[in-house]
């Protein structure tokens, strides 16, 4: 795992990449990652591609998801928001006719470190693998961030009740047409608003505020039913395309358990903000940086097994705080192999 995980430090991707990595390493470096030491050669030997091959698709894939989890949750900010999403692993779904093959992640507003990453059974979908997720991980005292599919009883009494956690669902769509009709209809115009939020980049020009609506008045028990929900908000965002002086507007309604006393329009702006960093923090970083979305790899537990090294890899990224984007600590852990092996080894130690 050492190896795998500096592997994907330095840019390497897949089983085949890893095989060569480990050739690459002298025995310095094979005595300190623990390396089988050979009796006949009289050295230590590097693991072999079909060694890794094994190793990631016969390893059960909750045993690994545990251990990293209980290493990243060491350098966890006590308190911090947590976004859960999931994301299709669209190589290897390719590969298997009638199947997705779906990975829920936990990211940590802030850091970005990764808590965790489950996969979605092929007979059930995002919902209930959330719930379960959201019990594996310690998020007493958190607020969790979800999108739209997750505006749902069982997953907000979970998170309220099981877990001790509060929740913001950033946007209700849809899949509940009835509170999304409630939200809608309320009277906006009384609303506490936040302060206007710009963000330029890429050729657009973004503008987002944001208003929330206290629902802890008895009168409005029988509406907008979510359990636990104390307050209403809603979402407007301006973006306007410099190249084409194209300008559209969408609003968004969401629902949290958080009171007025915890979470104020612009508190609440920034976590539906922070809730889509996910998106660029995880999902793009694995989609094109880390190259998922064309691993065709299917076999047993090899897409799942395959995530975690890369997941414990961003997160490392993450900890250093040394780089602004993640190809430019792959290309740095590439040139310099120690650097990688010592990122992962005295990660615990910092």
């Amino acid at each position: 795992m050492t190896i795998m995980i500096a592997a994907r430090l330095s840019g390497y991707r897949g089983i085949a990449a890893f095989g060569e990595y480990a050739a690459r390493l002298d025995e310095e470096q094979l005595r300190a990652v623990g390396g089988f030491w050979s009796p006949s050669r009289r050295r230590f030997t590097a693991p072999a591609t079909s060694t890794f091959h094994c190793v990631l698709s016969s390893m059960p894939p909750d045993a690994l998801e545990t251990a990293l989890r209980e290493w990243i949750e060491q350098f966890s900010e006590a308190g911090a928001p947590v976004a859960l999403d999931g994301k299709d692993v669209r190589g290897a779904s390719r590969q298997i006719e009638g199947e997705r093959r779906m990975l829920v992640a936990a990211v940590e507003h802030g850091s970005g470190l990764v808590l965790g990453q489950v996969r979605v059974g092929s007979k059930t979908n995002e919902i209930p693998t959330m719930r379960q997720q959201s019990q594996d991980l310690d998020l007493k005292g958190r607020v969790v961030t979800l999108d739209a599919l997750h505006a749902q009883q069982e997953t907000a009494r979970c998170l309220v009740e099981s877990c001790r956690a509060d929740y913001v669902v950033i946007s209700v769509k849809d899949n509940q047409p009835t509170i999304r009709k409630n939200l809608e209809d309320l009277d906006w115009a009384g609303a506490g608003w936040s302060e206007d939020k710009f963000d330029k980049g890429h050729g657009r020009l973004e503008t987002r505020r944001c208003a929330v609506f206290d629902l802890s008045d008895p009168k409005w028990n029988e509406t907008r039913k979510l359990k636990g929900r104390k307050q209403a908000f809603r979402t407007a965002r301006t973006l306007h395309v410099r190249k084409t002086g194209k300008t559209s507007r969408e609003t968004v309604y969401g629902l949290t358990s958080l009171g007025a006393d915890k979470a104020g329009p612009d508190a609440m702006l920034s976590l539906v903000s922070n809730h889509w960093r996910i998106e660029n923090r995880l999902h793009y970083a694995t989609d094109f940086t880390c190259d998922e979305d064309r691993c065709r790899a299917r076999v047993r537990h090899l897409p799942r097994n395959l995530a975690c090294p890369g997941n414990a890899a961003i997160s490392i990224i993450r900890l250093k705080g040394e780089f602004k984007y993640l190809p430019e600590a792959n290309r740095r852990y590439a040139a310099k192999t120690r650097d990688a092996l010592d990122a992962v080894l005295n990660a615990s130690r910092r």
